[in-house]
């Protein structure tokens, strides 16, 4: 397994950081490699909720199902994404009030033997790869910066 993580404040109340998480239909904005959402006829962001997200990489389109496996209302998210069928990608978001807005802590697992890895992979170029293994923190963590920028965009008052 990888895991990645991320952490960051954003000057706003949790319930405003919450409100832009709770659109799943943004996620294609700031989640880098996301392409399309589609949601299911379940609950529309609720525990057991699913959506079909496909992710372009390397100029291959993937599909995978994501289900909200707990989630607690502006304070925590988990989900879980399966590729074909097997799990892949384990996610939890943590949000916290703190004197200057919201703290968000976010970790994921991704699951070696379920190809995720190949998803953001690179060529190697002449001198072999270049530390393939910070390659998904990276993205990861450029995605939580889209996420911050996303959420200070919709949002117009700043926390006080």
């Amino acid at each position: 397994m990888i895991y990645l993580s991320a952490e960051l404040t954003i000057a706003r109340k949790p319930e405003l950081v919450w409100s832009v998480l709770a659109d799943v239909g943004a996620y294609a904005s700031w989640v880098e490699g996301l392409t399309e959402v589609l949601h299911d006829t379940g609950p529309s962001f609720a525990e057991g909720a699913s959506f079909d997200v496909t992710f372009s990489l390397a100029k291959k389109k993937v599909r995978a199902t994501t289900e909200i496996s707990r989630c607690r209302e502006a304070v925590m998210l988990a989900t879980e994404t399966r590729i074909r069928g097997r799990l892949s990608l384990l996610d939890r978001i943590e949000l916290a009030p703190v004197a200057e807005g919201t703290k968000l802590s976010a970790s994921s697992e991704l699951v070696e033997d379920a190809g995720v890895l190949r998803l953001f992979s690179r060529s190697s170029g002449l001198l072999g790869a270049s530390e393939p293994e910070r390659a998904p923190q990276k993205v990861y963590s450029r995605s939580f910066r889209a996420f911050k920028l996303l959420v200070e965009a919709r949002t117009a008052a700043p926390y006080r």
